[in-house]
């Protein structure tokens, strides 16, 4: 009788395992159909915690997953906590989950209460940034008996941990660390798919953002290389150079400098000054200063030719008096670059990236900009000397008209005074000049006397009567 009792638990229990065993397969069965079919890491999150619950009671679980450092682990999901709070983080090798992270082994623990309380607090003080300082706490019953931490490994490389405690007892047993363990490779393969797919889906979106800041910045470049050829309004040229280096390249202030090589000074010529106000920015159209050692950096660009870069403390420490007054436009620090055609150096672009630091690529592109701006300033220059040649040349061609035909009208005249009145209209209109004296020359007498005079009426009778008679000794 007792045989055939202990054979039929036996058989019971054999049974009752067995019945367990096609439970388990088919909860795997249908949790990896349902997480290996989707890219979305909250579904496979949701999917694998509800699963659980429902079909072996496991009540309260949460998910952790490691950060980029490999240092922490953060709290991503959970299941069963009324406190949790997604972000809250446990340093690696901390309690009982942090210790299974740390070792990539499945760890089963009973009477965790006293761990878990220590580690949850211990992991409040990483905070959601890894540093010291006040961060959410782990969620977690106050009355856990039993825990278990499954380590979400693919190929070696640590995942997650996937985390279930209990107010119970040796709630957990031999066959939940078989079927947590097989659950638990599933969820890291799945996890570790989504994730990288997010970060490929991210770096797309990046790549693409990129690719159209480029294409607008190469846009916007082409548009200013057009204006900086086709325009002869520098001032419309710094401006549009100025917003282009501020959107483009990260720069605050802009403003350039000329050189008038004919009187040896620099001066102010426009620019972007930011914030300043309107008569702090004149203070830069009003500057002028001479081209000497006393300029300071100014003239170590100009003489060197080459761009110089001074951060804040360098800068305020020039004591020129061209450089404090460059100083008190508001700049950070300044980028000096030399603006040279055919070697000679037309000017000076001044920048101000701010507290940036500019890297060489973003330098080169403003060098480049400088250069363009160069041709522009020498372009202007020409188109002004040709201006002015031409307006000297139409000027010579009226005076040389206007004088061929003044010949012609005098060649017959006899009288002085009419010779001079036409001569008087005729200096009057090409020279602006209204008053003369035209004198006959007595060599004999070594003298000469006036013949006809126009003198201003300012002056006095008395003193234009001895201006007219009296002869002027030779």
């Amino acid at each position: 009788m007792d045989g055939n009792n202990e054979h039929s638990v036996c058989v019971e229990e054999l049974q009752r395992q067995l019945a367990r065993k096609e439970g388990e397969l088919e909860v795997i069965q249908s949790l990896s159909r349902q997480i290996n079919t989707t890219l979305d890491l909250e579904r496979i999150f949701n999917v694998s915690m509800e699963s659980l619950d429902r079909a072996f009671g496991f009540r309260h679980s949460m998910i952790l997953l490691t950060d980029a450092q490999n240092k922490d682990l953060e709290l991503v999901a959970s299941r069963g906590y009324e406190d949790a709070t997604p972000g809250a983080k446990l340093p690696i090798g901390l309690g009982v989950i942090g210790v299974a992270a740390r070792r990539k082994k499945l760890l089963r623990s009973v009477g965790v209460s006293y761990q878990l309380m220590y580690a949850r607090q211990a992991g409040a003080t990483v905070g959601k940034s890894g540093s010291e300082g006040s961060g959410p706490m782990l969620p977690g019953l106050q009355n856990a008996a039993s825990q278990m931490a499954i380590p979400l490994v693919v190929r070696d490389e640590l995942t997650g941990i996937f985390a279930v405690e209990s107010p119970e007892q040796g709630a957990f047993d031999a066959l939940d660390e078989e079927l947590l363990s097989i659950i638990g490779n599933m969820m890291g393969a799945a996890i570790t798919n989504a994730r990288a797919y997010r970060s490929i889906e991210e770096l797309s979106h990046t790549l693409e953002d990129r690719v159209q800041r480029r294409t607008e910045e190469l846009d916007s470049l082409n548009a200013l290389t057009r204006q900086a050829n086709e325009s002869h309004d520098l001032d419309e040229i710094i401006d549009a150079t100025a917003a282009y280096m501020i959107r483009h390249l990260n720069v605050e202030k802009m403003f350039l400098l000329l050189i008038d090589h004919e009187r040896g000074e620099i001066y102010g010529a426009g620019g972007h000054l930011g914030t300043l106000k309107t008569d702090e920015k004149d203070r830069l159209l009003e500057f002028r200063a001479a081209i000497e050692p006393e300029l300071g950096i100014l003239y170590r660009t100009i003489q060197r030719k080459k761009t110089l870069y001074l951060d804040f403390k360098r800068f305020r420490a020039m004591r020129s008096t061209a450089d404090q007054y460059i100083a008190g436009l508001g700049l950070q620090s300044v980028i000096q670059i030399p603006a040279i055609v055919d070697n000679q150096v037309l000017g000076v672009v001044c920048v101000d990236p701010g507290n940036r630091k500019l890297h060489r690529l973003g330098l080169q592109k403003i060098e480049a900009i400088v250069a363009q701006i160069a041709g522009a300033v020498k372009s202007k220059q020409l188109l002004e000397r040709l201006e002015e040649e031409r307006n000297v040349a139409t000027q010579l061609q009226r005076e040389t008209e206007g004088l061929n035909q003044l010949l012609k009208r005098i060649a017959n005249l006899e009288d002085i005074q009419d010779l001079m009145g036409e001569v008087k209209e005729f200096v009057a209109r090409y020279y602006g000049i209204r008053y003369y004296s035209l004198y006959f020359v007595e060599p004999e007498l070594k003298q000469m006397h006036n013949v006809a005079i126009e003198i201003p009426d300012w002056v006095s009778e008395d003193d234009s009567t001895h201006i007219r008679n009296t002869p002027i000794p030779l």
